[in-house]
Protein backbone atom coordinates (compact mmCIF):
# COMPACT_ATOMS: atom_id res chain seq x y z
CA UNK A 1 0.00 0.00 0.00
CA UNK A 2 1.49 3.34 -0.96
CA UNK A 3 0.52 6.35 1.51
CA UNK A 4 0.16 10.07 0.62
CA UNK A 5 2.45 12.49 2.66
CA UNK A 6 0.14 14.96 4.67
CA UNK A 7 1.14 18.22 3.36
CA UNK A 8 0.97 19.98 6.78
CA UNK A 9 2.01 23.70 4.81
CA UNK A 10 -1.45 23.50 3.69
CA UNK A 11 -3.30 23.02 7.02
CA UNK A 12 -1.45 25.81 8.47
CA UNK A 13 -2.70 28.22 5.84
CA UNK A 14 -6.37 26.50 6.49
CA UNK A 15 -5.52 27.20 10.07
CA UNK A 16 -4.80 31.00 9.55
CA UNK A 17 -7.76 31.41 7.39
CA UNK A 18 -9.73 30.35 9.95
CA UNK A 19 -8.69 32.25 12.75
CA UNK A 20 -8.53 35.58 10.85
CA UNK A 21 -12.38 34.66 10.02
CA UNK A 22 -12.90 34.46 14.02
CA UNK A 23 -10.80 37.55 14.90
CA UNK A 24 -13.19 39.51 12.10
CA UNK A 25 -16.25 38.32 13.34
CA UNK A 26 -15.11 39.09 17.31
CA UNK A 27 -14.02 42.41 15.64
CA UNK A 28 -17.55 43.30 14.23
CA UNK A 29 -19.53 42.11 17.34
CA UNK A 30 -17.38 44.34 19.50
CA UNK A 31 -17.75 47.53 17.25
CA UNK A 32 -21.26 46.91 17.32
CA UNK A 33 -21.77 46.20 20.98
CA UNK A 34 -19.93 49.58 21.35
CA UNK A 35 -21.82 51.34 18.97
CA UNK A 36 -25.31 50.23 20.71
CA UNK A 37 -23.63 51.36 24.07
CA UNK A 38 -22.52 54.69 22.69
CA UNK A 39 -25.96 55.34 21.03
CA UNK A 40 -28.01 54.36 24.27
CA UNK A 41 -25.86 56.72 26.37
CA UNK A 42 -26.79 59.64 24.03
CA UNK A 43 -30.41 59.08 24.58
CA UNK A 44 -29.90 58.65 28.41
CA UNK A 45 -28.28 62.12 28.09
CA UNK A 46 -30.75 63.80 25.56
CA UNK A 47 -33.59 62.58 28.08
CA UNK A 48 -31.90 64.06 31.08
CA UNK A 49 -31.55 67.19 29.27
CA UNK A 50 -34.86 67.24 28.25
CA UNK A 51 -35.88 66.95 31.87
CA UNK A 52 -33.44 69.78 32.83
CA UNK A 53 -34.79 72.58 30.14
CA UNK A 54 -38.64 71.20 31.48
CA UNK A 55 -37.92 71.72 34.71
CA UNK A 56 -36.27 75.33 33.79
CA UNK A 57 -39.51 75.71 31.42
CA UNK A 58 -41.67 75.05 34.95
CA UNK A 59 -39.34 77.82 37.31
CA UNK A 60 -39.69 80.40 34.79
CA UNK A 61 -43.78 79.82 34.84
CA UNK A 62 -43.51 80.00 38.61
CA UNK A 63 -41.43 83.13 39.00
CA UNK A 64 -43.72 85.20 36.32
CA UNK A 65 -46.37 84.16 38.38
CA UNK A 66 -44.60 85.82 41.39
CA UNK A 67 -44.04 88.53 38.75
CA UNK A 68 -47.55 89.06 38.54
CA UNK A 69 -48.27 88.87 42.09
CA UNK A 70 -45.84 90.90 43.11
CA UNK A 71 -43.60 88.90 44.98
CA UNK A 72 -40.01 88.99 45.93
CA UNK A 73 -37.23 86.52 47.08
CA UNK A 74 -35.61 88.29 50.02
CA UNK A 75 -33.33 90.30 50.33
CA UNK A 76 -34.46 91.19 47.64
CA UNK A 77 -36.18 94.05 47.47
CA UNK A 78 -36.92 95.72 44.23
CA UNK A 79 -40.29 94.16 42.94
CA UNK A 80 -41.65 95.36 39.40
CA UNK A 81 -42.49 99.27 39.54
CA UNK A 82 -45.54 99.94 39.18
CA UNK A 83 -46.75 96.37 40.19
CA UNK A 84 -48.78 94.27 37.47
CA UNK A 85 -52.29 95.64 37.41
CA UNK A 86 -55.23 94.69 34.63
CA UNK A 87 -53.55 95.96 31.40
CA UNK A 88 -51.95 98.95 32.46
CA UNK A 89 -48.16 99.04 30.65
CA UNK A 90 -49.15 95.86 28.15
CA UNK A 91 -47.82 96.17 24.66
CA UNK A 92 -46.96 99.69 23.12
CA UNK A 93 -49.37 101.69 24.87
CA UNK A 94 -51.69 101.61 21.97
CA UNK A 95 -54.28 99.54 23.92
CA UNK A 96 -54.62 96.92 21.23
CA UNK A 97 -54.23 93.67 20.77
CA UNK A 98 -51.40 93.55 18.10
CA UNK A 99 -48.61 90.99 19.80
CA UNK A 100 -46.41 94.49 20.78
CA UNK A 101 -45.08 94.09 24.07
CA UNK A 102 -43.26 96.36 26.73
CA UNK A 103 -40.05 97.05 26.61
CA UNK A 104 -38.64 99.55 29.22
CA UNK A 105 -36.55 98.40 32.41
CA UNK A 106 -37.07 102.12 34.23
CA UNK A 107 -39.87 103.07 35.73
CA UNK A 108 -42.61 102.54 34.61
CA UNK A 109 -41.27 98.81 33.70
CA UNK A 110 -42.95 96.94 31.02
CA UNK A 111 -40.40 94.57 29.64
CA UNK A 112 -42.10 90.97 29.07
CA UNK A 113 -45.52 92.74 29.29
CA UNK A 114 -47.28 91.92 25.96
CA UNK A 115 -50.55 92.22 24.24
CA UNK A 116 -51.75 89.45 22.02
CA UNK A 117 -52.55 88.68 18.99
CA UNK A 118 -56.60 89.91 17.93
CA UNK A 119 -59.23 87.21 19.86
CA UNK A 120 -62.12 86.94 20.30
CA UNK A 121 -62.91 87.66 23.94
CA UNK A 122 -66.24 86.71 24.46
CA UNK A 123 -65.94 83.09 23.04
CA UNK A 124 -62.75 82.52 25.30
CA UNK A 125 -60.68 80.99 22.69
CA UNK A 126 -57.14 81.93 23.59
CA UNK A 127 -55.06 84.01 20.58
CA UNK A 128 -52.67 82.16 18.63
CA UNK A 129 -49.17 82.12 19.54
CA UNK A 130 -47.07 84.96 19.80
CA UNK A 131 -44.11 84.33 18.29
CA UNK A 132 -42.72 87.76 17.55
CA UNK A 133 -41.81 87.91 21.21
CA UNK A 134 -38.06 86.43 21.60
CA UNK A 135 -37.56 84.20 24.59
CA UNK A 136 -33.46 84.65 23.94
CA UNK A 137 -33.58 87.92 24.86
CA UNK A 138 -35.42 91.23 25.29
CA UNK A 139 -38.70 92.13 25.46
CA UNK A 140 -38.84 88.69 27.45
CA UNK A 141 -37.69 88.88 31.32
CA UNK A 142 -34.78 86.51 32.68
CA UNK A 143 -35.52 84.41 35.58
CA UNK A 144 -35.61 86.45 38.96
CA UNK A 145 -34.89 90.05 36.86
CA UNK A 146 -38.55 91.51 39.47
CA UNK A 147 -38.59 88.58 41.98
CA UNK A 148 -34.68 88.08 43.28
CA UNK A 149 -34.97 84.58 42.59
CA UNK A 150 -31.51 83.18 41.84
CA UNK A 151 -30.09 82.04 39.20
CA UNK A 152 -30.44 78.41 38.15
CA UNK A 153 -26.99 76.66 38.81
CA UNK A 154 -24.99 74.54 35.93
CA UNK A 155 -27.20 75.84 33.44
CA UNK A 156 -25.21 77.77 30.20
CA UNK A 157 -28.83 79.95 29.94
CA UNK A 158 -31.05 80.77 32.20
CA UNK A 159 -34.82 80.83 31.55
CA UNK A 160 -36.97 83.28 30.25
CA UNK A 161 -40.63 84.26 29.94
CA UNK A 162 -43.21 86.88 28.86
CA UNK A 163 -46.46 87.75 29.82
CA UNK A 164 -49.50 88.55 28.10
CA UNK A 165 -53.07 89.93 29.44
CA UNK A 166 -55.57 88.00 28.50
CA UNK A 167 -58.79 89.85 29.17
CA UNK A 168 -61.95 87.11 29.11
CA UNK A 169 -65.19 86.54 30.61
CA UNK A 170 -64.73 85.23 34.31
CA UNK A 171 -67.05 82.09 35.47
CA UNK A 172 -69.75 82.49 32.84
CA UNK A 173 -69.99 86.56 33.05
CA UNK A 174 -69.85 88.97 31.19
CA UNK A 175 -67.28 91.19 29.42
CA UNK A 176 -67.84 94.19 31.55
CA UNK A 177 -67.25 91.85 35.03
CA UNK A 178 -64.83 93.55 36.97
CA UNK A 179 -62.62 90.92 36.80
CA UNK A 180 -62.66 90.97 33.29
CA UNK A 181 -58.88 91.31 32.49
CA UNK A 182 -57.32 89.80 35.27
CA UNK A 183 -56.31 86.46 32.90
CA UNK A 184 -52.37 86.20 32.15
CA UNK A 185 -50.91 83.98 29.51
CA UNK A 186 -47.30 83.17 30.33
CA UNK A 187 -44.65 81.80 28.03
CA UNK A 188 -41.37 80.52 29.79
CA UNK A 189 -38.61 78.90 27.91
CA UNK A 190 -35.85 76.41 30.19
CA UNK A 191 -32.61 75.07 28.14
CA UNK A 192 -30.48 72.45 29.61
CA UNK A 193 -26.89 71.65 30.15
CA UNK A 194 -26.19 71.75 26.48
CA UNK A 195 -27.74 75.42 25.09
CA UNK A 196 -29.52 73.73 22.42
CA UNK A 197 -31.71 71.89 24.38
CA UNK A 198 -34.83 74.03 25.17
CA UNK A 199 -38.05 73.27 26.24
CA UNK A 200 -41.21 76.16 25.81
CA UNK A 201 -44.42 75.70 28.29
CA UNK A 202 -47.95 77.64 28.37
CA UNK A 203 -50.10 78.44 30.71
CA UNK A 204 -53.06 80.88 31.58
CA UNK A 205 -53.16 82.20 35.07
CA UNK A 206 -56.18 83.62 36.74
CA UNK A 207 -55.07 86.51 39.42
CA UNK A 208 -57.51 86.62 41.69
Amino acid sequence: MVTKPVNRAGQKGAVLVIALLFLTILTILGVTAMTATTFEERLAGNARDSGVAFQAAEAALRDARRDINGIVIPPFNAPRSPSISGKTGFGDGSDTDNGSCGTSVVAPQTLGLCRPFAYNAATGVPPAFNNTASLTASPSVQYGTYTGAQPLAGLPRQPRYYIEIMCLPQFGGSLGDPNYCNFYRITGRGYGYNPNTEVTLQEVFLRL
